[in-house]
């Protein structure tokens, strides 16, 4: 097994590989449950794109419970300078037989690009500390782009038909 300390100097050396320097500091905060409701009004325009892609099966309000009772966590990113929130995602540890993971289950913001790497470089810390074998996400095919070019593996991918009553 990698020690934490191996698995943070491998994150720092994926991080590089794609050339990441982004136009201004950006700080990723955790958000605990039970300030949910005090950021909620603030947060939610960066999640509406990400929750209306998942085809009904999501709110916007459910999502907020899902954070308030922490079965997600809501993690807030925001430029150093100005305190201006510029992204919002929210992860969830996922239980499988074998392996424990943090889903990375929305994400979204302006400047992406910009924030991004910053944000995932703390999710996988975050993951690392939580003793989880690895981090995912399911995402648009957009995305492929930069998560390919950082120890990311394409898994599988996910195929729905929807049925007129939902």
């Amino acid at each position: 097994m990698i020690e934490a300390s191996e698995l943070t100097k491998k994150i720092k050396e994926d991080i590089n590989k794609v050339n990441y320097k982004p136009s201004k500091n950006y700080i990723v905060s955790l958000v605990p449950g039970n300030y949910v409701h005090t950021l909620w009004e603030d947060v939610t325009p960066f999640l509406e794109k990400a929750v209306e892609r998942s085809n009904g099966r999501w709110s916007l309000d459910a999502l907020k419970v899902s954070c308030v009772e922490q079965r997600q966590e809501l993690w807030v990113i925001f430029g150093e300078e100005d305190n201006k929130i510029v992204g919002v995602a929210t992860t969830e540890f996922v239980h499988y037989p074998e392996s424990k993971r943090v889903a990375i289950q929305y994400l979204g913001g302006a400047d992406l690009e910009d924030w991004a790497w910053t944000f995932l470089k703390k999710a996988e810390a975050w993951a690392i500390d939580n003793k989880c074998g690895g981090i995912e996400c399911t995402a648009r095919f957009g995305f492929w782009k930069w998560l390919g070019k950082s120890g990311w593996n394409k898994a599988y991918t996910v195929f729905e038909k929807r049925f007129n009553n939902e």
